[in-house]
């Protein structure tokens, strides 16, 4: 008979893999977005960024394009969906390959994403330790594929999307792991010549990845240098005032100041050229006026469903419980941190609306910019939650317990399956493979690769290269809609 850690270890586990199998299923079963064609084969309006990818045509010449700090994002969906398809259809009929690898990716990010997330709770990295596999179980479902994925989802439904957010975010929290450890009590930490080499090279990676993380970068760099200047500085020190400030700043250890120095010079760049992105509209609406439209953005993401609430109120509780502990390192740590998140929340949601106006946002917030605060609240549910387990006596523990059970077990039930939602995409493919005439008329029952229905076969041209690229028509077929 297995001891009670042995047989929690094995349901723990068991748990963790029908969820992500559970997940996989979700992300197999869902449509093809209408960015794919536009950023893998490329568009024509996306080459300029696929030539240049450290945006130097708008520094040197004062160009404006689509994205031109976002090379990245573009290279790793293109490269990513013109070989695994293909690869993958060795044992797969082709249209099929296409829904597998986008799966494939999106279970992959999301796996990283939850791996990073339990090192930064337990300091953990093998899966089959108690101390990785309770923060995960924590954690794993508040990753919403269907249910509340509207309002907290981090793996967007399109999968361009989360190439472009989702996977630089987790890209990200693998940088700060040693600036996170660095400032957790392991002063002494060396990066050594290759970890040096490697994160400056992220450094240069997350710069130029997508439309979050430069911001994200510059927001958390500050934030450490303040949380290093408040804890250096000595208001008691005699003498004047600027000799009881500069000193706060003063021993900030080489490594350290080293990766906070070069992401911020790299966001700051990226910054400055993703401000002639051409995608950008500020003519629509006026800066000023897309600061009134925030407060009801930000109510419609937090307020109309369950999920946020929840969350909120459990992270809310947790800290109270917190407080009332006995002081000591991890226990205010953690608060730190909850303290910290907030500044970085706040913060962040008044920048949103200088990202400029986009008519599928038009209050300036919306679940996928909201992806980075998403990810700061879920680390500090699982990192406070996972104390509390661990210091709570005996009868407190049992029904804290109860409550993240129920808290787990909410976030599970209400993530809709959802299978079978691409079953409409797939009869299009399959229709367009099989016909005989070009181009082909399709019914329009839902849409191809597209936002919207095809009216025009011309309006197909990316679209049909791309299926013809993965061998799902034997060759290329234009298209469109009734």
């Amino acid at each position: 008979m297995p001891d009670f850690k042995t047989l929690l270890k094995y349901l723990l586990i068991l748990f963790l893999i029908l969820d992500l199998s559970y997940s996989f299923m979700q992300y197999f079963n869902m449509p093809l977005d209408g960015d794919m064609a536009h950023i893998i084969v490329p568009a024509e309006e996306f080459k300029q960024v696929m030539q240049d990818p450290l945006g130097m045509d708008v520094l040197l010449h004062g160009e404006s394009y689509p994205n031109p700090n976002r090379f990245f994002a573009h290279w790793a969906s293109s490269l990513y969906f013109k070989t695994m398809p293909l690869a993958l259809q060795s044992i797969s009929e082709p249209i099929t390959s296409v829904y597998l690898a986008s799966a494939i990716a999106k279970i992959l990010i999301q796996f990283l994403l939850i791996f990073l997330l339990v090192l930064y709770t337990s300091n953990c990295r093998r899966i089959f330790d108690l101390r990785f596999l309770i923060p995960a179980a924590l954690i794993i479902p508040l990753f919403q594929t269907v249910g509340y994925s509207r309002y907290m989802g981090i793996i967007d439904q399109s999968v361009i999307y989360t190439f472009f957010y989702a996977l630089p975010l987790a890209l990200m929290l693998i940088y700060y792991l040693p600036v996170y450890r660095m400032l957790n009590g392991n002063q002494n930490f060396r990066l050594g010549f290759v970890n040096g080499v490697l994160l400056t090279l992220l450094a240069f990676i997350l710069a130029f990845s997508g439309p979050l993380v430069p911001a994200v970068m510059i927001i958390v760099n500050g934030i450490v240098l303040l949380r290093i200047w408040f804890k250096n500085i000595d208001l008691k020190k005699d003498g004047s005032m600027v000799k009881k400030i500069l000193p706060g700043l003063s021993n900030i250890p080489f490594n350290l100041a080293y990766l906070l120095l070069i992401s911020l010079i790299l966001s700051l760049y990226s910054i400055f050229i993703g401000m002639h992105n051409s995608l950008n509209d500020m003519t629509q609406l006026s800066v000023i006026d897309y600061y009134t439209r925030l407060p009801l953005g930000l109510f419609n993401l937090i307020a109309q469903k369950l999920g946020w609430p929840f969350l909120i109120i459990f992270v809310i509780m947790n800290m109270i419980i917190i407080r009332k502990q006995e002081p000591g390192k991890e226990r205010d740590q953690i608060i730190h941190l909850f303290n910290w998140i907030l500044i970085f929340t706040l913060v962040y949601i008044l920048l949103l609306p200088l990202g400029g106006f986009r008519w599928y946002r038009p209050n300036a917030i919306r679940y996928d910019t909201f992806i980075p605060v998403t990810l700061a609240f879920i680390f500090i549910f699982a990192r406070s939650s996972y104390y509390l387990i661990n210091i709570l006596k005996l009868s407190s523990k049992k029904i804290y317990v109860l409550l993240i059970i129920g808290f787990v077990l909410f976030f599970t039930i209400n993530d809709n399956p959802n299978f079978g939602s691409n079953a409409c995409e797939k009869e299009q493919f399959e229709r367009l493979s099989a016909s005989k005439e070009n181009p082909v008329e399709l019914p329009g029952d839902c849409t191809l690769m597209s936002w919207e229905k095809i009216l025009d076969p011309r309006d197909s041209e990316l679209q049909a290269e791309l299926i013809y690229y993965w061998k799902i028509t034997n060759e290329k077929k234009l298209y469109y809609q009734k």
